[in-house]
């Protein structure tokens, strides 16, 4: 009986350990996009003007020997403010910047076209941040991704918010409307 009980007790662990490693074997890869919930003011203000879960954007522009995500902010890292900066994935989703986070992958687009979107995003480091409507010049966290996305694939719809609060006036893009693209996959991590 003791034997059959150490049996029980090796299957059900051996068990555990292959669903518990299989839930959590994904795998992230150039191209896929983060968008995270920030705990900051600026980010509970983004999320209740657009009325979204996410306040925040990057994307995946290398995975190894660290995995790293390009976005536009204006504070993240205090030495290189208002600009676009590359992060690590371990920083950029810390419970300093982030309440939650999600990974969507833009199935979409074909392992080349996820290079060359990465490859271009990554080209804007040090670009200056610039928070302005879509009827303006602008560069913020959304429109660094929406822009070279768009010159892959001009026939994607992006919904853009109307805006009237104090200086924000006009369209605006927030990160949860990446998610709404066909094609795209939001992945369990």
């Amino acid at each position: 009986m003791k034997r059959l009980q150490q049996s029980v007790v090796i299957f059900l662990t051996t068990l555990f350990l292959c669903v518990f490693s299989y839930a959590n074997d994904t795998t992230l890869a150039i191209g896929d996009i983060v968008l995270r919930a920030g705990s900051n003011m600026d980010s509970l203000a983004i999320q209740k003007l657009g009325k979204v879960q996410y306040s925040h954007i990057g994307i995946i522009t290398q995975t190894d020997p660290e995995i790293i995500v390009v976005h536009s902010t204006t504070d993240d890292d205090p030495e290189n403010t208002n600009q676009v900066i590359a992060t690590s994935f371990e920083v950029f989703t810390s419970p300093k910047f982030a309440r939650n986070f999600l990974i969507i992958r833009p199935n979409f687009l074909t392992l080349d076209e996820k290079l060359s979107l990465a490859k271009n995003i990554h080209s804007k480091l040090g670009i200056p941040y610039l928070l302005k409507s879509r009827e303006e010049e602008n560069l913020y966290c959304t429109t660094l991704i929406e822009q070279p996305l768009l010159q892959l694939r001009p026939n994607i719809e992006l919904e853009w918010h109307t805006i009237d609060f104090g200086p924000f006036k006009g369209s605006y893009l927030f990160p949860d409307t990446f998610m709404n693209i066909e094609g795209m996959e939001i992945l369990n991590f």
